[in-house]
Protein backbone atom coordinates (compact mmCIF):
# COMPACT_ATOMS: atom_id res chain seq x y z
CA UNK A 1 0.00 0.00 0.00
CA UNK A 2 2.69 2.14 1.02
CA UNK A 3 4.95 1.69 -2.57
CA UNK A 4 1.44 1.79 -4.68
CA UNK A 5 1.23 5.74 -3.18
CA UNK A 6 4.94 6.52 -4.12
CA UNK A 7 6.56 7.98 -7.45
CA UNK A 8 10.02 5.86 -7.13
CA UNK A 9 9.78 2.09 -5.90
CA UNK A 10 12.89 0.58 -5.44
CA UNK A 11 13.08 -3.57 -4.72
CA UNK A 12 15.88 -4.70 -2.96
CA UNK A 13 16.41 -8.55 -2.40
CA UNK A 14 19.84 -9.79 -0.53
CA UNK A 15 21.33 -6.80 -0.46
CA UNK A 16 21.28 -5.77 -3.96
CA UNK A 17 18.85 -3.61 -5.94
CA UNK A 18 16.92 -5.61 -8.38
CA UNK A 19 14.65 -3.26 -9.80
CA UNK A 20 14.02 0.66 -9.56
CA UNK A 21 11.50 1.93 -11.15
CA UNK A 22 9.14 5.05 -11.47
CA UNK A 23 5.84 5.61 -11.92
CA UNK A 24 2.91 7.61 -12.23
CA UNK A 25 0.19 8.59 -9.98
CA UNK A 26 -3.21 8.73 -11.23
CA UNK A 27 -5.06 11.84 -10.17
CA UNK A 28 -6.64 11.59 -7.18
CA UNK A 29 -5.09 8.24 -6.07
CA UNK A 30 -2.86 9.38 -3.75
CA UNK A 31 -4.76 10.03 -0.65
CA UNK A 32 -4.77 12.97 1.82
CA UNK A 33 -2.48 13.96 4.21
CA UNK A 34 -3.32 13.44 7.78
CA UNK A 35 -3.49 16.25 9.46
CA UNK A 36 -0.65 16.58 12.59
CA UNK A 37 -2.78 16.74 15.61
CA UNK A 38 -2.11 19.39 17.84
CA UNK A 39 -0.27 18.91 21.72
CA UNK A 40 -3.39 18.44 23.44
CA UNK A 41 -4.81 15.53 21.10
CA UNK A 42 -1.11 13.88 20.81
CA UNK A 43 -0.90 13.80 24.57
CA UNK A 44 -4.31 12.55 24.96
CA UNK A 45 -3.44 9.70 22.25
CA UNK A 46 -0.24 8.80 23.73
CA UNK A 47 -2.08 8.54 27.26
CA UNK A 48 -4.77 6.29 25.99
CA UNK A 49 -2.22 4.00 24.36
CA UNK A 50 0.01 3.94 27.62
CA UNK A 51 -2.84 2.70 29.69
CA UNK A 52 -4.37 0.52 27.23
CA UNK A 53 -0.86 -1.25 27.07
CA UNK A 54 -0.11 -0.51 31.40
CA UNK A 55 -3.39 -2.52 31.79
CA UNK A 56 -2.10 -5.15 29.03
CA UNK A 57 0.60 -5.87 31.20
CA UNK A 58 -1.13 -5.78 34.73
CA UNK A 59 -3.07 -8.91 33.58
CA UNK A 60 -0.25 -10.59 32.10
CA UNK A 61 1.18 -10.97 35.61
CA UNK A 62 -1.95 -11.01 37.50
CA UNK A 63 -1.25 -12.72 40.63
CA UNK A 64 2.29 -10.73 41.47
CA UNK A 65 -0.02 -7.28 40.83
CA UNK A 66 -3.07 -8.69 42.97
CA UNK A 67 -0.96 -9.04 45.67
CA UNK A 68 0.84 -6.12 45.84
CA UNK A 69 -2.59 -4.03 45.23
CA UNK A 70 -3.23 -6.30 48.42
CA UNK A 71 -1.14 -4.24 50.47
CA UNK A 72 -2.47 -0.13 49.13
CA UNK A 73 -6.35 -2.01 50.10
CA UNK A 74 -5.19 -2.87 53.21
CA UNK A 75 -3.48 0.60 53.81
CA UNK A 76 -6.63 2.35 52.57
CA UNK A 77 -9.20 0.25 54.53
CA UNK A 78 -6.83 0.78 57.89
CA UNK A 79 -6.56 5.02 56.89
CA UNK A 80 -10.69 4.89 56.72
CA UNK A 81 -11.60 2.59 59.24
CA UNK A 82 -8.65 4.88 61.84
CA UNK A 83 -10.51 8.05 60.88
CA UNK A 84 -14.26 6.30 61.45
CA UNK A 85 -13.14 5.35 65.16
CA UNK A 86 -11.88 8.49 65.70
CA UNK A 87 -14.72 10.58 64.77
CA UNK A 88 -17.06 7.99 66.10
CA UNK A 89 -15.16 7.80 69.44
CA UNK A 90 -15.12 11.81 69.64
CA UNK A 91 -19.10 12.09 68.72
CA UNK A 92 -19.52 9.49 71.56
CA UNK A 93 -17.68 11.79 73.81
CA UNK A 94 -19.75 14.97 72.94
CA UNK A 95 -22.74 12.99 73.68
CA UNK A 96 -21.76 12.34 77.18
CA UNK A 97 -20.55 15.68 77.92
CA UNK A 98 -24.01 16.81 76.97
CA UNK A 99 -25.00 16.37 79.90
CA UNK A 100 -22.57 18.57 81.38
CA UNK A 101 -24.38 21.71 79.48
CA UNK A 102 -22.71 24.70 78.69
CA UNK A 103 -20.62 26.88 81.13
CA UNK A 104 -21.47 25.04 83.45
CA UNK A 105 -19.34 24.71 87.07
CA UNK A 106 -20.26 22.49 89.78
CA UNK A 107 -19.25 23.47 93.25
CA UNK A 108 -18.77 20.23 95.62
CA UNK A 109 -18.98 20.09 99.37
CA UNK A 110 -15.57 18.29 100.25
CA UNK A 111 -18.60 15.95 102.49
CA UNK A 112 -19.82 14.91 99.27
CA UNK A 113 -16.71 14.64 97.56
CA UNK A 114 -15.11 12.25 99.89
CA UNK A 115 -18.02 10.27 101.48
CA UNK A 116 -21.32 10.87 98.97
CA UNK A 117 -24.58 11.00 99.96
CA UNK A 118 -24.33 9.46 103.24
CA UNK A 119 -21.57 11.57 104.15
CA UNK A 120 -22.06 13.93 106.92
CA UNK A 121 -23.56 17.50 105.85
CA UNK A 122 -22.42 19.53 102.98
CA UNK A 123 -21.05 23.48 103.90
CA UNK A 124 -22.88 25.11 101.10
CA UNK A 125 -25.68 27.28 102.15
CA UNK A 126 -29.26 28.55 100.91
CA UNK A 127 -26.77 32.35 101.71
CA UNK A 128 -23.97 30.56 99.47
CA UNK A 129 -26.66 30.14 96.81
CA UNK A 130 -28.34 33.90 97.11
CA UNK A 131 -24.98 35.76 97.30
CA UNK A 132 -23.98 33.82 93.81
CA UNK A 133 -27.07 35.14 91.87
CA UNK A 134 -26.06 38.52 92.58
CA UNK A 135 -22.60 37.64 90.53
CA UNK A 136 -22.70 39.52 87.48
CA UNK A 137 -21.31 36.98 85.44
CA UNK A 138 -23.28 33.55 87.10
CA UNK A 139 -26.66 33.46 84.95
CA UNK A 140 -27.85 30.71 86.71
CA UNK A 141 -27.32 29.26 90.22
CA UNK A 142 -29.30 26.10 91.63
CA UNK A 143 -29.28 23.02 94.14
CA UNK A 144 -29.98 19.30 93.30
CA UNK A 145 -29.77 17.59 96.10
CA UNK A 146 -31.56 14.11 95.92
CA UNK A 147 -32.99 11.26 97.99
CA UNK A 148 -34.98 8.60 97.11
CA UNK A 149 -38.46 8.42 98.11
CA UNK A 150 -42.04 6.87 97.70
CA UNK A 151 -44.65 8.65 95.81
CA UNK A 152 -48.28 7.99 96.28
CA UNK A 153 -51.40 8.92 94.27
CA UNK A 154 -54.75 7.41 95.28
CA UNK A 155 -54.24 3.27 94.88
CA UNK A 156 -51.15 4.08 92.84
CA UNK A 157 -47.45 4.00 94.82
CA UNK A 158 -44.00 3.87 93.26
CA UNK A 159 -40.64 4.81 94.09
CA UNK A 160 -38.46 8.08 92.70
CA UNK A 161 -35.71 10.09 93.29
CA UNK A 162 -36.48 13.38 94.54
CA UNK A 163 -34.68 16.23 93.44
CA UNK A 164 -34.27 19.47 95.91
CA UNK A 165 -33.56 22.14 93.09
CA UNK A 166 -34.57 25.86 92.25
CA UNK A 167 -36.14 27.24 89.58
CA UNK A 168 -32.82 27.73 87.78
CA UNK A 169 -32.25 24.08 87.58
CA UNK A 170 -33.86 23.38 84.30
CA UNK A 171 -32.58 26.09 81.92
CA UNK A 172 -29.18 25.55 83.25
CA UNK A 173 -30.29 21.78 82.46
CA UNK A 174 -31.43 22.43 79.12
CA UNK A 175 -34.87 20.58 80.95
CA UNK A 176 -37.88 21.45 78.83
CA UNK A 177 -41.50 21.97 80.80
CA UNK A 178 -43.70 20.15 78.31
CA UNK A 179 -46.61 20.60 80.32
CA UNK A 180 -47.73 23.33 82.77
CA UNK A 181 -45.18 25.45 84.59
CA UNK A 182 -42.05 25.74 86.22
CA UNK A 183 -41.36 26.74 89.72
CA UNK A 184 -41.65 30.34 90.47
CA UNK A 185 -39.89 32.24 92.94
CA UNK A 186 -42.91 33.12 95.49
CA UNK A 187 -43.93 29.56 95.20
CA UNK A 188 -40.60 28.33 96.00
CA UNK A 189 -40.90 30.29 99.16
CA UNK A 190 -44.58 29.67 100.28
CA UNK A 191 -45.81 27.38 102.62
CA UNK A 192 -47.57 24.87 99.95
CA UNK A 193 -45.24 22.27 98.24
CA UNK A 194 -45.06 22.31 95.24
CA UNK A 195 -43.51 19.21 92.35
CA UNK A 196 -42.31 18.84 88.57
CA UNK A 197 -42.45 15.28 87.41
CA UNK A 198 -41.22 13.35 84.62
CA UNK A 199 -42.80 11.20 81.92
CA UNK A 200 -42.16 7.78 83.24
CA UNK A 201 -44.07 9.04 86.71
CA UNK A 202 -46.79 10.26 85.19
CA UNK A 203 -47.31 6.83 83.54
CA UNK A 204 -47.00 5.36 86.57
CA UNK A 205 -49.32 7.21 88.89
CA UNK A 206 -52.04 8.34 85.70
CA UNK A 207 -53.98 6.77 83.78
CA UNK A 208 -53.41 7.59 80.25
CA UNK A 209 -54.77 11.18 79.13
CA UNK A 210 -55.62 12.02 82.57
CA UNK A 211 -54.13 15.28 83.47
CA UNK A 212 -51.96 15.35 85.76
CA UNK A 213 -51.80 19.34 86.69
CA UNK A 214 -53.36 20.22 90.31
CA UNK A 215 -53.10 16.64 91.27
CA UNK A 216 -52.17 16.02 95.21
CA UNK A 217 -49.44 13.74 95.72
CA UNK A 218 -47.71 12.33 98.55
CA UNK A 219 -44.33 12.55 98.21
CA UNK A 220 -43.13 10.19 101.63
CA UNK A 221 -45.10 12.05 103.64
CA UNK A 222 -45.42 15.18 102.62
CA UNK A 223 -48.51 16.04 100.49
CA UNK A 224 -47.62 18.01 97.25
CA UNK A 225 -49.17 19.91 94.35
CA UNK A 226 -48.29 19.07 90.87
CA UNK A 227 -47.65 22.21 88.55
CA UNK A 228 -45.47 21.01 85.74
CA UNK A 229 -44.29 17.92 83.46
CA UNK A 230 -40.81 17.76 82.65
CA UNK A 231 -39.14 15.71 79.76
CA UNK A 232 -35.58 14.24 80.90
CA UNK A 233 -33.44 12.62 78.55
CA UNK A 234 -33.10 8.98 79.23
CA UNK A 235 -29.11 9.26 78.73
CA UNK A 236 -28.46 11.98 81.46
CA UNK A 237 -27.87 11.48 85.06
CA UNK A 238 -31.82 12.57 85.77
CA UNK A 239 -33.16 9.89 83.32
CA UNK A 240 -31.72 7.12 85.17
CA UNK A 241 -34.99 6.88 87.70
CA UNK A 242 -38.30 8.26 87.90
CA UNK A 243 -37.64 11.91 88.36
CA UNK A 244 -39.47 14.61 91.18
CA UNK A 245 -38.61 17.92 91.34
CA UNK A 246 -39.11 20.20 94.46
CA UNK A 247 -38.12 23.61 95.19
CA UNK A 248 -34.66 23.13 97.76
CA UNK A 249 -36.39 25.25 100.74
CA UNK A 250 -39.29 22.45 100.97
CA UNK A 251 -37.11 19.61 100.13
CA UNK A 252 -34.20 20.98 103.15
CA UNK A 253 -37.01 21.19 105.30
CA UNK A 254 -39.97 19.15 104.60
CA UNK A 255 -37.94 15.90 103.62
CA UNK A 256 -34.17 15.87 104.33
CA UNK A 257 -34.25 17.66 107.21
CA UNK A 258 -30.91 19.60 106.35
CA UNK A 259 -30.65 23.30 105.74
CA UNK A 260 -26.77 22.93 104.08
CA UNK A 261 -26.30 21.36 100.71
CA UNK A 262 -23.67 19.09 99.03
CA UNK A 263 -23.53 20.19 95.76
CA UNK A 264 -24.38 23.65 93.64
CA UNK A 265 -24.27 24.35 89.84
CA UNK A 266 -23.59 27.24 88.64
CA UNK A 267 -23.99 28.67 85.37
CA UNK A 268 -21.69 31.26 83.85
CA UNK A 269 -21.55 33.96 81.24
CA UNK A 270 -20.01 32.95 77.88
CA UNK A 271 -18.45 36.54 77.64
CA UNK A 272 -16.35 36.07 80.40
CA UNK A 273 -13.27 34.65 80.94
CA UNK A 274 -14.22 31.56 82.62
CA UNK A 275 -10.60 31.04 84.40
CA UNK A 276 -11.37 34.88 85.88
CA UNK A 277 -15.02 33.54 86.98
CA UNK A 278 -13.74 30.25 88.64
CA UNK A 279 -11.31 32.02 90.60
CA UNK A 280 -13.69 35.03 91.85
CA UNK A 281 -15.87 32.11 92.76
CA UNK A 282 -13.41 30.16 94.81
CA UNK A 283 -11.77 33.12 96.62
CA UNK A 284 -15.61 34.13 97.46
CA UNK A 285 -16.18 30.85 98.71
CA UNK A 286 -12.91 30.70 101.18
CA UNK A 287 -13.96 34.30 102.02
CA UNK A 288 -17.72 33.13 103.41
CA UNK A 289 -16.52 29.65 105.13
CA UNK A 290 -13.05 30.63 106.10
CA UNK A 291 -11.34 27.38 104.13
CA UNK A 292 -11.32 25.35 101.36
CA UNK A 293 -14.35 23.05 102.17
CA UNK A 294 -15.05 22.62 98.23
CA UNK A 295 -14.03 21.19 95.22
CA UNK A 296 -15.15 23.03 91.46
CA UNK A 297 -15.47 20.93 88.87
CA UNK A 298 -15.54 22.70 85.74
CA UNK A 299 -17.39 21.10 82.57
CA UNK A 300 -15.79 22.66 80.01
CA UNK A 301 -12.29 21.91 80.82
CA UNK A 302 -13.56 18.96 81.44
CA UNK A 303 -14.67 18.75 77.69
CA UNK A 304 -11.78 20.38 76.39
CA UNK A 305 -9.46 17.86 78.20
CA UNK A 306 -11.28 14.68 76.71
CA UNK A 307 -11.58 16.16 72.95
CA UNK A 308 -7.91 16.27 73.30
CA UNK A 309 -7.27 13.19 74.35
CA UNK A 310 -9.41 11.70 71.91
CA UNK A 311 -8.15 13.72 69.11
CA UNK A 312 -4.53 13.06 69.99
CA UNK A 313 -5.84 8.97 69.97
CA UNK A 314 -6.99 10.02 66.42
CA UNK A 315 -3.85 11.30 65.04
CA UNK A 316 -2.22 8.34 66.52
CA UNK A 317 -4.48 5.73 64.94
CA UNK A 318 -4.43 7.73 61.46
CA UNK A 319 -0.54 8.14 61.75
CA UNK A 320 -0.46 4.08 61.91
CA UNK A 321 -2.67 3.31 59.56
CA UNK A 322 -0.45 6.10 57.52
CA UNK A 323 2.08 3.92 58.08
CA UNK A 324 0.69 0.55 56.82
CA UNK A 325 0.32 3.04 53.57
CA UNK A 326 3.18 4.03 53.17
CA UNK A 327 4.78 0.21 53.19
CA UNK A 328 2.39 -0.39 50.73
CA UNK A 329 3.49 2.12 48.51
CA UNK A 330 7.18 1.38 48.53
CA UNK A 331 5.72 -2.42 47.78
CA UNK A 332 4.52 -1.08 44.60
CA UNK A 333 7.63 1.27 44.11
CA UNK A 334 10.03 -2.12 44.61
CA UNK A 335 7.40 -4.15 42.36
CA UNK A 336 8.26 -1.58 39.41
CA UNK A 337 11.68 -1.13 40.11
CA UNK A 338 11.68 -5.49 39.58
CA UNK A 339 9.75 -5.38 36.24
CA UNK A 340 11.66 -2.63 34.86
CA UNK A 341 14.81 -4.88 35.25
CA UNK A 342 13.28 -8.18 33.93
CA UNK A 343 11.80 -6.15 31.84
CA UNK A 344 14.82 -4.49 29.81
CA UNK A 345 14.63 -5.97 26.16
CA UNK A 346 10.67 -5.31 25.71
CA UNK A 347 12.20 -1.33 26.54
CA UNK A 348 15.11 -1.39 24.04
CA UNK A 349 13.18 -2.91 21.26
CA UNK A 350 10.15 0.03 22.14
CA UNK A 351 12.54 2.28 22.03
CA UNK A 352 14.10 0.43 18.87
CA UNK A 353 11.14 0.45 16.94
CA UNK A 354 10.66 4.50 17.69
CA UNK A 355 9.06 4.74 21.68
CA UNK A 356 10.40 8.11 22.80
CA UNK A 357 11.99 8.07 26.55
CA UNK A 358 8.66 9.76 27.54
CA UNK A 359 6.47 7.30 26.06
CA UNK A 360 8.20 4.49 28.27
CA UNK A 361 8.33 6.17 31.15
CA UNK A 362 4.09 7.57 30.93
CA UNK A 363 3.54 3.63 30.25
CA UNK A 364 5.22 2.64 33.90
CA UNK A 365 3.72 5.57 35.70
CA UNK A 366 0.58 4.89 34.64
CA UNK A 367 1.26 1.39 35.60
CA UNK A 368 2.00 2.31 39.13
CA UNK A 369 -0.93 4.81 39.21
CA UNK A 370 -3.24 2.23 38.18
CA UNK A 371 -2.08 -0.40 40.87
CA UNK A 372 -2.88 2.09 43.51
CA UNK A 373 -5.84 3.52 42.29
CA UNK A 374 -7.82 0.08 41.73
CA UNK A 375 -6.11 -0.58 45.24
CA UNK A 376 -7.39 2.45 46.88
CA UNK A 377 -11.19 2.23 45.58
CA UNK A 378 -10.71 -1.59 46.70
CA UNK A 379 -9.64 -0.41 49.86
CA UNK A 380 -12.60 2.25 50.33
CA UNK A 381 -15.30 -0.38 49.40
CA UNK A 382 -13.62 -2.88 51.59
CA UNK A 383 -13.67 -0.34 54.84
CA UNK A 384 -17.15 0.86 53.74
CA UNK A 385 -18.25 -2.50 53.89
CA UNK A 386 -16.32 -3.67 57.07
CA UNK A 387 -18.54 -0.27 58.81
CA UNK A 388 -21.61 -2.32 57.43
CA UNK A 389 -20.58 -4.97 59.14
CA UNK A 390 -19.88 -3.81 62.65
CA UNK A 391 -23.26 -2.24 62.91
CA UNK A 392 -24.70 -5.39 62.42
CA UNK A 393 -22.76 -7.19 65.17
CA UNK A 394 -22.82 -4.27 67.08
CA UNK A 395 -18.94 -3.53 68.01
CA UNK A 396 -18.37 -1.66 71.72
CA UNK A 397 -16.72 1.16 69.62
CA UNK A 398 -18.38 3.26 67.40
CA UNK A 399 -17.95 3.87 63.50
CA UNK A 400 -18.59 7.43 61.76
CA UNK A 401 -17.34 7.31 58.34
CA UNK A 402 -17.79 10.33 56.07
CA UNK A 403 -17.19 10.73 52.29
CA UNK A 404 -14.36 13.94 53.08
CA UNK A 405 -12.42 10.96 55.12
CA UNK A 406 -13.02 8.53 52.20
CA UNK A 407 -12.12 10.83 50.10
CA UNK A 408 -8.98 11.58 51.37
CA UNK A 409 -7.61 8.03 51.46
CA UNK A 410 -8.46 7.53 47.57
CA UNK A 411 -6.73 10.68 46.65
CA UNK A 412 -3.61 9.42 49.19
CA UNK A 413 -3.90 6.30 47.04
CA UNK A 414 -3.99 8.32 43.51
CA UNK A 415 -1.13 10.30 44.98
CA UNK A 416 0.87 6.89 46.50
CA UNK A 417 0.40 5.38 42.90
CA UNK A 418 1.71 8.76 41.06
CA UNK A 419 5.03 8.42 43.81
CA UNK A 420 5.31 5.58 43.65
CA UNK A 421 5.73 5.35 39.57
CA UNK A 422 8.25 8.17 39.82
CA UNK A 423 11.78 5.97 40.23
CA UNK A 424 10.71 3.17 38.50
CA UNK A 425 9.38 5.05 35.24
CA UNK A 426 12.74 7.27 35.11
CA UNK A 427 15.11 4.37 35.37
CA UNK A 428 12.70 2.49 32.71
CA UNK A 429 12.98 5.51 30.02
CA UNK A 430 17.03 5.93 31.03
CA UNK A 431 17.54 1.90 29.52
CA UNK A 432 19.88 2.14 26.63
CA UNK A 433 18.02 0.75 23.97
CA UNK A 434 21.52 -0.86 22.06
CA UNK A 435 22.79 -2.16 25.61
CA UNK A 436 18.69 -3.74 26.58
CA UNK A 437 18.81 -5.48 23.15
CA UNK A 438 21.68 -7.24 23.73
CA UNK A 439 20.74 -8.76 26.89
Amino acid sequence: EVAATADRVIEIADGRIRTDRTQRMRQGARPPLRPIPDGSRRWAGQIAEAVKSAIGTLFAHRLRNILTMLGIVIGIAAVILAVAIGQGSEQEVLEEMKGLGNNRTEVLSRAYYHTGMGGPRGSLSQADLDQFRTFAFVTGATASEEKPSVLRHKNQVMSATVYGVEPAFFPIHDIPIVLGRNFTEDGARGSGVEIIIDAPTRASLFAPGQDPLGALVLVGTVPARIVGVAQIDGSSRFGRRPFVAIPSRSFGYRLSGQSYFRHLTLQIAETVDRDVALAAISKSLRAWHGAQDFVLFDAEAQRAAMLRAKVILGLVTVFIAGIALVIATVGVMNMMLVAVTERTREIGLLMALGARRSDVMLQFFIEAATLCVVGGALGTGLALALGEAAQIVQLPFPLSFGWRAAAAAFLSACLAGLGAGVMPARRAAQVDPVEALTR
